[in-house]
């Protein structure tokens, strides 16, 4: 749906209209197992010029991409449902238990440090090789130096995968296909990472007809 897709870019310093990590501003239940608010990786604005064709689709005005790093909600998939606009969401299905003090790391945040966001187009020959990559068509050693051959933070395209990429997947809400959405990885403020494993990434679809996001985890 979203082409070659974007590059997330975030910092302080960033005033672009969307956010990256902070606290949960999306009206949703709390995590059913840790009980914690649920964690708010990127939170999308759909009067982005750069995502204003793509908007209808969405039917949404945000975007929020959720997930929890402290109990076996990693394990995944997630589903919830948009609703309000994107302002609220209903948690539909959900990996139950196990909850820790120290996982994925000690004294894990409620929320990560808040940082305005904004997308860069990726450019055709970076999306042409990942997609190479991912076919197994070249090989990570050739490669590994280059920034575009591990997890990155992108809306829409084709991520590094560490498995079989499913550029859509069947949602169980309408019975139609969800389109995949974005890849967020370890980086963000927070020295740490979300899980102090690079090669770990959080992976959203969409399905347009019933809003319902569907997110997993993908780690080599």
């Amino acid at each position: 749906m979203l082409g070659t897709g974007f590059l997330v870019r975030y910092s302080h310093e960033v005033r672009g209209p969307h956010v990256f990590c902070g606290p949960n501003t999306t009206d949703v239940s709390p995590c059913p197992n840790c009980q914690k608010p649920m964690l708010q990786m990127l939170r999308l604005d759909l009067t982005d010029p750069k995502l204003r064709p793509f908007a209808a689709a969405f039917g949404m005005a945000l975007l929020p991409l959720l997930w929890c790093w402290t109990c076996d909600i990693s394990i995944g998939p997630l589903v919830y449902e948009l609703g309000n606009g994107g302002r609220s969401a209903r948690l539909l299905e959900w990996h139950s238990g196990g909850q820790g003090p120290d996982r994925p790391y000690a004294a894990y945040p409620v929320a990560f440090p808040r940082a305005g966001a904004d997308l860069s187009p990726i450019e055709a020959d970076v999306a042409r090789n990942v997609r190479r990559l991912n076919r197994r068509e070249i090989s990570l050693g050739s490669v590994d130096k280059e920034a575009w051959a591990r997890p990155r933070h992108q809306v829409g395209g084709e991520p590094v995968f560490c498995g079989d990429f499913e550029p859509m997947r069947p949602c169980a809400g309408c019975g139609g296909q969800s389109d995949f959405l974005a890849a967020i990885a370890d980086n963000c403020l927070d020295p740490r990472g979300f899980s102090e494993n690079e090669f770990v990434q959080t992976l959203f679809w969409y399905c347009t007809r019933c809003h319902r996001v569907e997110a997993m985890q993908d780690c080599d």
